[in-house]
């Protein structure tokens, strides 16, 4: 995998969820849902809040694997060993100026060092 994208729209009447994958072939893969009450809609397409769009707040910034996620120095040499460089930025937003949205994009590899 080269890259992950995913996050949820909390609107007042739905909720909207995605995830994306893209892998270092250039290949994708993509879900969207839409929950109305208990029923899940799956939906067409991919659906990514850009960060323009009224970001209140970056939640994390920075490495996806650090001390404080993995304070056992062994788990996490373990661990960066089968991921290589992580880098992730999670930041909430209000789509819209209604409801509240979270997006997380992650970078694995050679992405991760950014």
């Amino acid at each position: 995998m080269r890259r992950l994208r995913w996050g949820r729209v909390h609107l007042p009447s739905e909720t909207v969820v995605f995830t994306a994958l893209e892998f270092a072939s250039g290949r994708t893969w993509s879900r969207v849902g839409q929950w109305q009450g208990r029923e899940l809609q799956p939906l067409g397409g991919a659906v990514e809040l850009g960060e323009g769009h009224t970001p209140i707040r970056v939640l994390h910034d920075g490495p996806g694997l650090d001390r404080a996620r993995f304070p056992a120095a062994a788990t996490w040499f373990v661990a960066r060993a089968l991921t290589g460089a992580l880098h992730e930025r999670r930041w909430l937003a209000r789509p819209a100026g209604s409801g509240w949205a979270v997006q997380e994009r992650v970078s694995f590899g050679n992405g991760g060092q950014a």
